[in-house]
């Protein structure tokens, strides 16, 4: 039997031993002598503010930038977005299911906000019958 590398064991446990801050928009993980901020990609809005309170430092600023709309993919995107249809059961999995994904999902967001983004992607792509 082998054993795990410690960052493999931190991993495995990351979701058991830390709780994100909903409110806030970030976890702070501290790892020996590593201090990792892990935050959510769509509460970007949040990001400076976060960086702000990890840091101390007040004048951090952030630019937005990366925008599909000013990509040349993002013709393929949104042909993507609008053909993409799922059964309802198979999102209702996705979003509420017993398994890993659904771990992380309730990890970084409340049960608000999941039922919330849930809702959203049944009108997006739900496909009934």
């Amino acid at each position: 039997m082998t054993s795990k590398h410690p960052l493999e064991e931190f991993h495995d446990n990351f979701f058991d031993l830390y709780s994100f801050d909903h409110s806030a928009g970030h976890c702070k993980v501290i790892f020996d002598e590593l201090d990792v901020l892990v935050l959510c990609l769509e509460k970007s809005g949040s990001w400076e503010q976060s960086l702000r309170d990890i840091t101390n430092l007040d004048e951090i600023t952030l630019t937005k930038s990366n925008s599909i709309a000013e990509k040349k993919v993002s013709i393929l995107h949104d042909q993507f977005v609008n053909e993409l249809k799922l059964p309802k059961q198979k999102l209702q999995e996705i979003y509420y299911g017993n398994n890993k994904q659904q771990k992380y999902i309730a990890w970084f967001y409340t049960e608000e906000e999941v039922g919330e983004m849930f809702n959203d992607a049944v009108y997006l792509f739900g496909q009934y019958g």
